[in-house]
């Protein structure tokens, strides 16, 4: 390169000698780092490359790292992870893999791999009574919060003699269904209104089922499809939910005019309609077999969209004589059809009681093939066997009243969500719950269908020794239908009847009508011939837990009418939902409290079950406040770290709504009360293992700092901040250690529970394929991303309003002088547990404002900001989780920033509103400094469309003045090769001088240049390269004006003058 004394217009001496040999030495393969972000060291497994820009635009003048690759902003100097979550990642995975350990259902059933079926529900701990234990206080679990009578016009078609009549529910779409003679009345069950009639049908209709249909098989009007059959047809019609316009009413229901699908019986009734998730529609024959619906959107080569399929027989069955088929096959008619819609299984169920699970395939779309059959006898005679055996090896009482085990009456599925390895629950006429396993768990398919457990209903249920819960509602008025609900006249499904007729408990006989399950949660609807009283019973184990053993609470309600049908609100949370799953202590601070409705002649009824941390509420107002026997029974029963982390949820949920106002001073006080203090402990090394859901045996308030102490406490080694699981020193005998307060594990408890449907998912998933190419967008929605950053907003803004209430809470340190002070024995452990606490704290900031930047991205349209990455920051992302990105993704998170930025940029479009956002939801990641960076750019790219000279030169003194205010925090090589191109050649010194005069403020370069280099003088060769590396872009400007004048062109303009160096008289014109 040619030397800058080839420019006698330019004054070398104010640079220096050495200065130009070291701007000569840098101005060497300027593109090549002007081009390249420069990277952190950090823990992502790959580095990142060069950005590009489409279109040949400059290099965009944004911060690099913290938000853009062009700059180095001050929010990114320090390592991607602070060091502080080093501790809190620590924490984080040590309370993670404690809530892993959860008693499972297996776990609580006792079920083993050398245990074979097991047996439970006939010792008096697995049914316990609130009459037995006098500070259990009995909280209704099972809430009537609404009745909604028939609708008049339903009333005005019932009372005529010898009707053929059906109820049921569509849950799916809020509906209720009647179905007399050969007509179908519809109408919205949570308002009574919105009623619907179909009488197309030319006889008495024997079954009714609502499907979703097919993608795109039919027009996106039709949501759902509506199946009706006959003696002797079926038909199909299609179901409109149009919204009401002007109205906050639920959509309102329509039938296609025509109907769409007519198939014929061949003389074999339907007597239940089911269908899938992916479409498909069952049917279970009174013959005993399995049919399905299949149709497609264009015609066969038979001329026909649908058929009926007969998946029990083989399709050369038609050629066995029917008096030969039929001796083999039995007369058994299906009764019930179940999905398992999270493990494609499909489930049958005859009406002597035979259980068969078909294979529906991975994706639901196959088969389906037969897996295993289990009879009623097979089932008899097993549990006769295993009833004598567990008496006599004491494993039940001798006195049990066990009984004959009488036919299964009904089928409930167990999702994957609720248990990984038991598939299916049958019912039995007398309300035994048979837990059926259909093998090795997912992603294997079934290959059996094995009895595991079995779950005996309790005495109280039979004897009827059990205290009713009254209505919460007074004054609701009443509809008595003109028949009563025991009259051969009332609405009731005669194959429903004939499926729970033999369905009766102990001597009561009581009728077995219908069973729900979610969650758990058992729903029985029972009615007893003798008296005629009809009860809705609730067998939930949410009040146990943590028990090692399966205990339920028992409660039921009075019905005014037996109990048709019992269905969930579409509100409810699904269990295949990622924020679902799990034990319900895992997720219950994500989902509302589930709601069901029961179907009764008279209308519907609507309940809701309460949430664990429910039933804390329910004892908090019950009680007013924490100060009870109750709440510290309650406690103790949980344990102090799980009550405690309830106490968080109440608190954090309701701190901004101010009728609820007490209840969050309750449950803060309740945290703070039970949540005690650290303390030392030693205990033997064979007692370290830590039981997780171990239950607490005893209160023991002399062994803790608090009110309450628990057996599920958290115990620590010494150097539990410095490793997740404290590992002791081999030989050693006892353990010291420290058990931190149950505030803490609390705290971290919670913030677990809301990261964890998130923390280990993968944080993009593939969108569609166009045109041969992936499109990526985020594997959650942005209302998820949503609602997970608004429960640690509100964590976050819990131990800030509670700062003063604890000083551990505080973001003053514990110092020496406060030690003196208080001159507290424990006060060395609680600066150990305020360290984690900070960590949690600076955590809690950080994922707040990094799920904040994520749903930003899901508002403008994540899958361009993806598919614009640089190609490695993309490949990246595509193996981060979330976990990668919160914990040691800073660099991936400017990129994002960078990215979408550059998208309004690419498009003209001012970037005021998205920056402004930016800075409200990550202000660490995206820095004032960043926000300056990114206005300097936006003012330089729209400087080229100006055409008046004074205007652009304006935006561009403006642009420089905004860069010099964050400099030297950025990387100012865009700026200036901008303002090249713009020909403004003294604002590039100017910015250059700036950024040199900032890193070195105290002219150490200069000193170290006339001191002859010494090699001893450190700081000054720091600020020697340091000015060098501020200078370079200024060398880069010479050179080309220098190979210009070379080259011929003698005259180079420019429409200002500027001064070089410090000295003003120095100046000259281009």
């Amino acid at each position: 390169m040619m030397g800058y004394d080839r420019l006698p217009v330019i004054d070398q001496t104010s640079f220096g000698p050495h200065l130009q040999q070291g701007l000569q030495a840098t101005s060497l393969g300027q593109q090549q780092l002007q081009n390249t972000t420069p990277i952190m060291s950090g823990n992502l497994s790959q580095s990142y490359g060069p950005q590009s820009f489409p279109g040949g635009l400059p290099p965009p003048v944004l911060p690099t790292p913290s938000s853009q690759p062009n700059f180095t902003a001050p929010s990114q100097m320090l390592k991607p992870s602070d060091p502080s979550f080093d501790l809190a990642e620590r924490m984080i995975d040590k309370f993670y893999m404690l809530d892993n350990m959860l008693p499972s259902l297996i776990d609580k059933m006792k079920i083993t791999p050398e245990s074979g079926v097991t047996a439970s529900g006939v010792f008096d701990a697995e049914y316990p009574s609130p009459l037995d234990q006098p500070g259990q206080v009995q909280v209704n679990q099972l809430k009537i919060i609404n009745k909604v009578p028939l609708p008049s016009e339903i009333v005005e078609q019932i009372g005529t003699i010898n009707q053929n009549t059906l109820m049921g529910l569509f849950p799916e779409i809020s509906r209720s269904w009647l179905a007399i003679d050969s007509d179908i009345y519809i109408w919205n069950f949570e308002t009574g209104g919105d009623v619907s009639y179909y009488d197309g049908m030319n006889s008495a209709i024997c079954s009714v089922g609502l499907v979703k249909p097919k993608p795109n098989v039919f027009q996106d009007f039709v949501s759902r499809l509506l199946v009706l059959s006959s003696p002797s047809e079926i038909i199909v019609v299609g179901v409109i939910l149009a919204p009401v316009k002007g109205s906050n009413e639920l959509d309102e229901l329509q039938l296609t005019p025509e109907v769409i699908y007519t198939l014929p019986t061949d003389g074999v009734p339907i007597k239940v309609i089911k269908g899938t998730d992916c479409g498909r529609i069952f049917l279970g024959g009174r013959d005993g077999c399995l049919y399905e619906i299949v149709y497609q959107k264009e015609i066969s080569w038979l001329g026909k969209r649908a058929r009926k399929v007969n998946h029990s027989r083989s399709s050369l069955s038609f050629l066995v004589p029917a008096f030969v088929s039929g001796a083999f096959s039995s007369n058994e008619s299906l009764v019930d059809i179940v999905v398992d819609g999270s493990r494609n299984i499909l489930y049958t169920l005859g009406d002597q009681g035979t259980i068969e699970a078909y294979d529906l395939g991975p994706d639901g779309s196959s088969g389906p093939s037969k897996v295993a059959s289990v009879r009623h006898c097979t089932l008899e005679s097993f549990t006769r066997v295993l009833t004598t055996r567990l008496k006599e090896t004491g494993a039940c009482p001798p006195t049990a009243d066990v009984g004959k085990l009488t036919p299964v009456i009904a089928l409930v599925t167990l999702s994957e969500a609720d248990s990984p390895h038991l598939g299916v629950v049958g019912v039995t006429a007398d309300g035994v719950r048979l837990y059926f396993s259909t093998g090795s768990p997912p992603p294997h398919r079934p290959s059996t269908l094995r009895l595991l457990h079995i779950r005996y209903p309790p005495p109280a249920m039979r004897s009827g020794d059990v205290v009713p819960f009254t209505s919460n509602i007074n004054n609701m008025s009443t509809f008595q239908p003109t028949a009563s609900a025991s009259s051969p006249t009332s609405p009731v499904s005669p194959g429903r009847y004939n499926n729970f007729q033999n369905a009766t408990f102990g001597q009561n006989s009581e009728i077995l009508t219908s069973c729900y399950h979610k969650s758990g949660t058992f729903l029985f609807a029972t009615t007893n011939v003798s008296t005629a009283e009809d009860k809705l019973w609730c067998l939930s184990p949410d009040y146990f837990p943590l028990k090692p053993i399966m205990s339920e609470d028992l409660q039921y309600h009075s019905l005014n009418a037996a109990a048709m049908l019992i269905g969930e609100f579409k509100t409810n949370s699904r269990v295949l939902d990622p924020f679902s799953a799990g034990h319900i202590l895992q997720y219950q601070q994500s989902v509302p409290s589930n709601r069901f409705v029961i179907l009764t002649p008279q209308g519907t009824e609507v309940y809701e079950k309460l949430r664990p941390v429910d039933i804390l509420a329910e004892i908090l107002r019950e009680r007013n406040g924490p100060d009870c026997e109750e709440v510290k029974h309650y406690f103790m029963e949980l344990g102090n770290d799980q009550a405690c982390a309830m106490a968080l949820i109440i608190a954090c949920a309701y701190q901004n709504q101010t009728n609820h106002t007490k209840l969050v001073e309750w449950a803060t006080r309740a945290f703070f009360l039970y949540g005690g203090d650290p303390k030392e402990m030693i205990h033997p090394m064979h007692q370290m293992t830590h039981h997780f859901g171990s239950v607490p045996q005893s209160f023991r308030p002399n062994q803790v700092s608090t009110p309450l102490g628990g057996r599920d406490q958290m115990h620590y080694s010494p150097n539990v901040l410095g490793s997740p699981i404290g590992s002791p020193a081999p030989g050693q005998v006892d353990n010291f250690g420290i058990q931190l307060s149950s505030k803490h594990n609390a705290l971290y408890l919670y913030l677990v529970r809301i990261i964890r449907p998130l923390w280990s998912e993968k944080c993009v998933a593939p969108l569609h394929v166009k045109e041969n190419k992936i499109f990526y967008t985020s594997s959650v929605t942005g209302t998820g991303v949503c609602r997970l950053t608004s429960r640690l907003l509100a964590l976050k803004h819990f131990l800030e309003q509670n700062a003063a209430r604890n000083d551990i809470f505080s973001n003053a340190p514990i110092g020496r002088d406060h030690l003196d002070r208080t001159a507290s024995p424990g006060m060395p452990l609680r600066i150990q547990e305020k360290s984690s606490l900070d960590a949690l704290k600076a955590f809690i900031d950080h994922a707040t404002q990094v799920f904040g930047l994520w749903k930003v991205l899901c508002q403008h349209q994540i899958h361009l900001v993806i598919n614009a990455l640089p190609q490695e920051d993309k490949n990246m992302l595509l193996v981060s989780t979330y976990r990668d990105l919160v914990l040691c993704g800073k660099d991936l998170c400017s990129s994002l920033i960078n990215t979408v930025i550059n998208l309004y940029l690419n498009q003209c479009a001012s970037v005021d509103s998205l920056s402004s956002k930016l800075r409200e939801v990550c202000p660490s990641l995206y820095k004032t400094e960043d926000a300056t960076c990114t206005k300097v750019n936006e003012i330089l790219m729209g400087v080229k469309d100006v055409t008046d000279s004074d205007q652009k030169f304006r935006l561009l003194r403006n642009a420089i003045q905004l860069c010099k205010e964050v400099l030297p925090h950025m990387n100012h090589s865009s700026v200036c090769k901008q303002l090249v191109q713009h020909k403004y050649y003294d604002g590039v010194i100017e910015v250059c001088r700036d950024a040199a005069n900032k890193v070195d403020p105290h002219n150490l370069a200069g000193s170290f240049v006339a001191k002859n280099q010494r090699p001893e003088d450190q700081a000054g060769s720091k600020a020697y390269l340091n000015r060098c590396n501020a200078y370079k872009d200024l060398a880069t400007m010479l050179d080309d004006l220098f190979i210009k004048c070379q080259m011929g062109n003698n005259t180079i303009t420019s429409s200002r003058t500027f001064c070089v160096g410090d000295n003003p008289s120095k100046e000259i014109v281009l």
